[in-house]
């Protein structure tokens, strides 16, 4: 018997990098925005149900907007420096991530600013 079939399987792990980002002047108010985020982004997954063991912080990207070539007539960005960084969870609660996901809003009320890429995979 030859054929196709297909039967749908739970995942076993979820993998979600949650991105944010932090803008200023001085490179000391960045790395204090960036890690006040990653203290609220830790803290709103371990409330969500995961463990500190599940979660890893990524190194931070900086970018110094100053040393960027630009024409001659652009305008300058808002800050000098624009850094970002993501704490990534891997986890096997494949059931609390979709309630986390859904109240991702609430890291953003309280001041972390989400980047791209900040969907689990």
């Amino acid at each position: 018997v030859k054929g196709l079939s297909e039967k749908e399987v739970q995942a076993s792990i979820a993998i979600w990098n949650v991105g944010y980002q932090a803008t200023g002047d001085e490179l000391a108010e960045v790395n204090q925005q960036l890690t006040q985020s990653t203290k609220a982004v830790s803290e709103f997954l371990r409330n969500a149900g995961f463990d500190e063991k599940e979660m890893a912080v990524q190194p931070p990207r900086l970018r110094d907007t100053s040393m960027e070539t630009r024409d001659s007539d652009a305008q300058l960005p808002p800050h000098r420096y624009v850094a970002s960084q993501s704490l990534l969870l891997r986890t096997g609660k494949i059931d609390l991530v979709k309630p986390a996901l859904a109240a991702v809003s609430n890291l953003m009320m309280s001041g972390v600013q989400l980047s791209g890429g900040s969907l689990p995979d």
